[in-house]
């Protein structure tokens, strides 16, 4: 579990910005669902 944790932290900011990339690019459509995400974010 301690494993995971630290992982997740780490990963945490990388996964954000490539998730952005991606779902710029896959919710291309879906730019009111991609604003609600990124105002999460």
């Amino acid at each position: 579990t301690q494993t995971q944790s630290q992982t997740q932290h780490k990963q945490r900011p990388q996964a954000t910005a490539e998730q952005i990339r991606l779902a710029q690019m896959i919710s291309d459509h879906n730019d009111a669902d991609f604003e609600e995400k990124v105002k999460q974010v």
